[in-house]
């Protein structure tokens, strides 16, 4: 009997392990691309200016990029680590009357990164995730005045942040070649930490802006290739 036994749960784990051998999503590397869109928003406060109240800026536009991570495979749990660069061209613009001028304001998010922990399962040739991590991208604010035009000055800072999202990847095709390239899609939600640009300082003219935290939201679609 206990022969039987033994021999019973050899078989299943030869069985597990081929499973496992077969999975397009095992334990390695893999590198991709990755393009999408992404709509975020904050509220500016003119700090100082008197009579002026807060207005809110939604910096929309595409992002895209690539990406290098590693995967880790523990029967159906899939773990893995995430970096990647982004390339986006995000911008909001608004008239509003700071200290009694009419001043177009506006906010541009451009390249950024993060860095991501993804923890899910596999499923045949699909693997779901949650995903979490750090953020951080260049942003510049810049400032102009509608009375007097030519009258501007814009500041810059490298928001910090942090990130989450759940998606899915599919590998395409059959077998263990043509399983090397997966196709994914997710959604990330980033939020960037508050910050104040000195404006002043470069055009005393103007005053100072202070931004809420910046919430984007990204759908995107990523293709990746991986070495095992």
């Amino acid at each position: 009997m206990k022969r039987t036994f033994a021999f019973l749960a050899a078989g299943l784990m030869g069985i597990a392990l081929t499973a496992q051998a077969q999975s397009p999503f095992n334990t390695g590397p893999y590198v991709g691309l990755h393009v999408g869109s992404t709509l975020s928003e904050t509220t500016v406060t003119p700090v100082g200016a008197i009579g002026t109240g807060t207005f809110d800026l939604r910096p929309t536009g595409p992002a895209f990029g690539g990406l290098l991570g590693f995967n880790l495979r523990m029967g159906g749990l899939g773990l893995g680590i995430e970096g990647e660069l982004n390339k986006t061209k995000l911008d909001s613009t608004t008239n509003t009357v700071v200290g009694g001028s009419i001043t177009e304001t506006t906010l541009s998010l451009d390249k950024g990164s993060r860095i991501r922990g993804r923890l899910g399962f596999v499923t045949g040739s699909t693997f779901f995730f949650f995903a979490a991590g750090a953020s951080n991208a260049d942003s510049k604010l810049k400032v102009e005045s509608l009375n007097s035009p030519g009258n501007n000055a814009e500041s810059t800072a490298k928001l910090k942040g942090k990130n989450w999202g759940v998606g899915f990847d599919y590998a395409i095709g059959e077998g263990s070649v043509e399983q090397k390239f997966i196709v994914r899609v997710e959604y990330i939600a980033d939020k960037y930490d508050a910050h104040t640009y000195d404006i002043a300082s470069s055009n005393p003219f103007f005053v100072n802006r202070q931004i809420d935290e910046i919430k984007s939201n990204t759908l995107r679609a990523a293709f990746t290739y991986k070495f095992f």
